[in-house]
């Protein structure tokens, strides 16, 4: 966690951002991968959305998913590098597309081909973008065309960032959205997969071939979307949620 020393007296107006640490702290996931978390709740279920930053070579930060980002919540990312790139993963993480694009209007705003809004946005389809080199690598999911979930890896620390392809919620995330999403969603376990997601998979053959594409990187930690990250066994917990059927 970054935590410092407070600069103001939290009663005495505005926090300065070293004030801001010691209320809602950035977590290191790895190095120069940082983790920011914020509510999300969806028919009462607290699903939590991760905002994954991270510091490329060039300086600059890749800032994955969008959030209802406050000025102290911008201040931190920013203390992180100067933000490059906004990322978005899944067609169906657009709920604060235009707070994130509000957040950050000078940036590329990148995300999937059929994005709602994108136009509107400003936004670059991930697709057609090139990145400066080597260091991050896109995989888009085939098959799930409705979805067009992209995963993004980060060669340098072995992260792989996914947006629903699963969730890993804590064990503290309250009765209810256990119950609706073990009723609803059919995640008996966690990590796990949603019966949601898996009803949009169209292509079998194409779905799985992108799973055994990932596979084949070298990624040790897997931040999902929603939920904690996986930080021992990454790659033995990917394939026994998603290739053991």
């Amino acid at each position: 966690m970054r935590h410092e020393t407070p600069g103001c007296d939290l009663f005495a107006g505005k926090p300065s951002v070293s004030a801001y640490h010691n209320i809602m702290a950035v977590e290191t996931i790895k190095e120069n991968v940082y983790l920011q978390t914020h509510d999300l709740s969806i028919m009462g279920c607290k699903m939590g959305r991760n905002v994954t930053v991270i510091t490329l070579q060039s300086g600059n930060t890749l800032i994955h998913s969008t959030a209802d980002f406050s000025e102290l919540h911008i201040a931190e990312i920013r203390e992180l590098g100067e933000p490059g790139l906004l990322c978005e993963a899944t067609n169906f993480h657009d709920t604060s597309a235009m707070a994130g694009r509000i957040s950050f209007p000078k940036i590329p705003y990148l995300v999937p081909q059929g994005f709602p809004a994108a136009d509107k946005l400003d936004a670059t389809e991930i697709d057609s973008f090139e990145f400066a080199d080597d260091e991050v690598e896109v995989i888009k999911i085939q098959g799930i065309p409705k979805l067009n979930e992209i995963c993004v890896f980060h060669r340098p620390s072995g992260t792989l960032i996914i947006a629903d392809l699963f969730f890993n919620l804590p064990d503290d995330v309250g009765n209810w959205t256990k119950w609706f999403l073990k009723t609803a969603m059919k995640i008996k376990s966690y990590p796990g997969q949603s019966a949601f997601f898996q009803r949009y998979v169209e292509d079998e053959a194409a779905y799985r071939d992108s799973l055994d594409q990932i596979m084949e990187l070298d990624f040790k930690t897997i931040i999902p979307g929603h939920g904690t990250p996986i930080l021992n066994d990454a790659k033995a917990a990917f394939k026994s949620v998603l290739l053991s059927g």
